[in-house]
């Protein structure tokens, strides 16, 4: 990774940022967007920086799918970044609200994605002990009223709205502590690993014998780099 100190930001392969699937609130990558992205590129126009976080040594997207997707069509192989050190949850959050900034608008269902991610980063939590009501939930997520929002949390984080929000009126009541179970994220990004690993020895076995050797090769390396 080479920096630039002008800008603020660096150049990096593309072959190393990783994306996390949970953390993608919108369902799919739009291709007529991943189109006119590449023909801006193609053009030799500049586009905003992806962004990234540096969660301990790992380069996580955070904002900039369809401008990744683009780059990848046309076969490059870095691209300028803007990276910042964060905390897992902060970047959870970080990718899922980067959302609400710009780009298409929302779809209900990945509106309530973002809500999700809200919740499970524990972005309701207002400190001092008490947690946000609705409305300032509504405040933080455009898109949807309070009232969504409490319906959204009966359905989605029963245990949370019970011990916090009924019979508050939607205010919501003091916390202490951690208020949901988190999602076994290793066990998630293990699954996605493995059927990356699938996938590359089902593409691998297409090839001819030089080229698969070069890929056994490469996997080498990677072994290595894994267990450093």
């Amino acid at each position: 990774m080479t920096h630039n100190p002008f800008l603020d930001t660096s150049t990096v392969l593309l072959a190393d940022i990783v994306t996390r699937d949970t953390w993608q609130v919108r369902k799919r990558i739009n291709a007529a967007m991943v189109k006119k992205y590449a023909a801006i590129y193609g053009a030799g126009t500049s586009m905003e920086p992806i962004r990234l976080a540096r969660v301990d040594s790992v380069l996580m997207l955070i904002d900039g799918a369809h401008r990744l997707a683009a780059l990848r069509f046309l076969g490059e192989t870095q691209t300028e970044v803007i990276v910042t050190p964060m905390k897992e949850h902060a970047a959870q959050w970080a990718a899922a609200s980067a959302n609400l900034e710009h780009g298409m608008p929302l779809k209900s269902a990945e509106l309530r994605e973002v809500f999700r991610a809200y919740i499970a980063t524990k972005q309701h939590h207002a400190g001092r002990g008490r947690v946000k009501s609705f409305a300032e939930i509504a405040k933080d997520i455009p898109g949807k009223t309070r009232y969504s929002y409490r319906n959204w949390m009966m359905k989605d984080f029963p245990e949370v709205f019970r011990k916090f929000y009924q019979g508050s009126g939607g205010e919501g009541h003091s916390h202490g502590g951690l208020d949901y179970e988190p999602r076994d994220q290793q066990a998630l990004d293990l699954q996605a690993i493995e059927v990356h690993l699938r996938q590359a020895a089902a593409l691998a076995r297409t090839l001819p014998p030089a080229l698969r050797r070069t890929v056994a090769k490469r996997m080498e390396e990677a072994h290595g780099a894994v267990m450093r």
